[in-house]
């Protein structure tokens, strides 16, 4: 028995599927500290463009303490992969898998309290692009690192503040399921 058979019996590998698998369930890894957030995602892939679309949702606390701030919202993505294959993957040729660039669109709402009373809410629209890539390195887990650069433009409900704009740089990492 070879080496690479021994190592592939031992970390369970199977042999790759058939055909490229089209859905992905991910957590957004910045967003699971503890408690305190949640982002979850699931993503199709059309194998003939080259093009993933998906979905998300989040929840999360923004301050605690003297503070509370609770931010919920969604977003939606489009990505294309360049190539649709990785070397550090298992995936046929045609997967969701490689380097991909991707644009993104954001809208949350915002609440702030203190001692039970509003301190104000803020509808937040945001967009995003970036570059990724996508690996599928055991089985069918998927590990996908991104960087990018956005804009976030966030408004006071109330009326009392002017709208915010903030540019910055975006660094993610999701890690999921392929099916």
């Amino acid at each position: 028995m070879s080496l690479a058979a021994i190592i592939a019996a031992l970390v369970g590998a199977t042999a790759p599927p058939a055909k490229p698998l089209e859905n992905a369930l991910w957590l957004a890894v910045p967003a699971a500290d503890a408690i305190r957030g949640a982002a979850i995602g699931y993503e199709r892939w059309f194998p003939r463009y080259r093009l993933s679309a998906s979905i998300s949702g989040t929840v999360r606390q923004t301050a605690s303490g003297d503070y509370t701030g609770i931010a919920a919202g969604g977003g939606a993505e489009l990505r294309y992969y360049l190539r649709a294959r990785s070397r550090f993957s298992r995936q046929p040729q045609g997967s969701m898998v490689g380097w991909f660039t991707g644009t993104r669109i954001d809208v949350g709402h915002h609440w702030t309290s203190s001692e039970g009373r509003s301190l104000g809410e803020a509808l937040v629209v945001g967009g995003t692009v970036h570059v990724g890539y996508r690996i599928q390195p055991w089985r069918r887990l998927e590990i996908t690192p991104s960087i990018g650069h956005g804009v976030r433009v966030e408004h006071d409900l109330s009326g009392r503040l002017a709208p915010w704009i903030k540019h910055g740089h975006t660094v993610g990492l999701t890690v999921g399921l392929l099916f």
